[in-house]
């Protein structure tokens, strides 16, 4: 797995660093449109998750059981290692930001910093500064990388610590550093427990460079098996230790028994016969994400001309299989969510450039294909970009906020929202700036599940109410007013939900709509 740059290329480079420096200014304007906008452009039920826990932490909740308030009391649901909030926090903090700038502010910021280390991982496998800037430039026209990585999410923080732990994993495996092999560890451990999914691929690409590095080298020592053993289990056990963890603390509320890691198991990893549906598993895998990463179907020309300028084929190959490997052991989490593709769309961003590379190191026709695939490939990935998820940015998306709005005048701080019809969506909560117990399923509620409930908010100082519920039949709320002991008579309708209070003397006369 190892090349160098050709006198032709090198002939190309300053029209390389063009593209590259014109790409990274537009960037920079692309990741800044809808800045000031809420959360609710793309999957706010995420955003706003992760959002909401970051308000708490400014609030004051513990830093490892970071409190998630949707579900009720005990507040703490932690999912990820929160490195992310921490650091969204300390933002607003040092740099006075309201959440969602700061939250932006830190997610753009880890998606450039990966630059350093994809341009360190392509170092190692040695090619050369024109090829690097090459792959960089896709990376920087990807209609995915530019819409996700300015979302109030942990997708590029978790990016930047897999390709990182990539990096320096790669750099101690060909010479052992006591100094990169710590930093190797702790990244690693890092990027496993801040999401496991995206550390996966990379966990995968590392474990592939060393294979290939022992079978070039015709070399399988101790020392090497121990190195690449070490650095990969080590954050895959520290990852373990951190599920624990937050099941325990999710153990603790009777309501969040479906978030536990064993309760999530079939949604995270799928079933077998889902990873061989041709849809939408497979339409998945080989037309939405493939198309959300590089903008168009294009991509798949790349086959064609790795076929015809071998050059770099085994980069370009493994890139392939780990990409697919990656999709299919979490098929399902794929087929839901489509920024998942956030993690391996890098895989076939990088397997595009090293066909474009590998074209323009061959002969003069060659380069003449591969100088036309790039420029075309950057072109579409642009068009793609600014006829889509543009779009999404530049209009702002009113959702819930101004609902959100209504309950948060008509209740006090220290009100716990009883919440039907949102499933356990953060989104009514964060921007109403209350804890909330989510209701999912009404049915299951029972007269001592709700006085154990009563008991545990009033307890720590809150007050019970006011319950909303939406898209809910009249005989189910009868019995849900009935459960919380709320009077029918307190009914208030606020954006076609209806709203009741347990105490609507302290707002003087209510009117029954607003």
């Amino acid at each position: 797995m190892t090349g160098s740059a050709p006198a032709p290329l090198d002939r190309l480079g300053t029209a390389i660093a063009w593209t590259f420096g014109s790409l990274l200014v537009f960037s920079l304007w692309a990741v800044s449109c809808g800045w000031t906008h809420n959360l609710l452009d793309a999957h706010g039920f995420r955003q706003t998750q992760t959002a909401i826990s970051t308000y708490y932490l400014l609030k004051g909740s513990s830093v490892l059981a970071y409190e998630t308030p949707v579900l009720g009391p005990p507040w703490s649901i932690p999912f990820e290692f929160p490195l992310y909030q921490w650091l969204v926090a300390l933002a607003v903090a040092v740099l006075d930001l309201n959440i969602e700038s700061a939250g932006r502010l830190v997610s753009v910021s880890f998606f450039y910093l990966s630059f350093i280390s994809i341009f360190s991982v392509l170092g190692v496998l040695h090619i050369g500064r024109n090829q690097r800037l090459i792959v960089l430039s896709f990376i920087l026209s990807s209609p995915l990388y530019l819409f996700w990585s300015r979302t109030f999410m942990i997708e590029s923080a978790a990016l930047f610590l897999s390709v990182t732990f990539l990096a320096l994993f790669m750099r101690v495996f060909e010479r052992w550093s006591p100094l990169a092999g710590f930093s190797a560890l702790l990244i690693g451990c890092l990027g496993g427990m801040v999401k496991i999914t995206t550390f996966y691929g990379f966990a995968a690409a590392a474990a592939a460079f060393a294979a290939c590095t022992m079978w070039r080298d015709r070399t399988i020592t101790v020392r090497r098996v121990a190195c690449a053993g070490c650095l990969l289990g080590v954050p895959v056990l520290a990852t373990m230790m951190w599920t624990s963890f937050a099941d325990a603390h999710k153990a603790l509320n009777p309501f969040a028994g479906f978030v536990r890691s064993a309760a999530l198991h079939r949604w995270t990893f799928g079933t077998l016969e889902q990873r061989f549906a041709l849809d939408p598993t497979w339409s998945v895998i080989t037309v939405r994400a493939i198309w959300d990463a590089s903008g168009s179907p294009g991509v798949y020309a790349t086959l064609a001309s790795i076929l015809w300028s071998k050059r770099y084929f085994a980069h370009y190959s493994i890139c392939i299989g780990v990409y697919l490997v990656a999709m299919l052991t979490f098929a399902n989490l794929h087929v839901v969510h489509e920024y998942y593709a956030y993690a391996t769309g890098i895989f076939i961003i990088a397997a595009q450039g090293f066909a474009i590379c590998s074209l323009l190191e061959g002969s003069r026709r060659q380069q003449i294909v591969g100088t036309t695939m790039m420029f075309v490939l950057i072109a579409l990935s642009l068009r793609a970009y600014l006829t889509g998820q543009n779009q999404i940015q530049q209009a702002e998306n009113p959702g819930i906020v101004r609902f959100a709005g209504r309950i948060e005048e008509l209740s006090r701080p220290e009100d716990v929202l009883l919440v039907y019809g949102f499933d356990w969506s953060p989104e009514l909560p964060y921007y109403a700036k209350r804890r909330a117990l989510m209701v999912r399923v009404p049915g299951e509620l029972s007269p001592d599940i709700v006085a154990a409930a009563r008991r545990r908010i009033v307890e720590q100082g809150f007050g019970v109410g006011p319950l909303i519920a939406c898209r809910l039949s009249e005989p189910t709320l009868r019995v849900q007013l009935e459960l919380w002991g709320l009077n029918p008579s307190t009914r208030v309708d606020v954006g076609g939900c209806a709203v009741y209070f347990a105490n609507p003397t302290r707002f003087g006369a209510v009117p029954s709509s607003v």
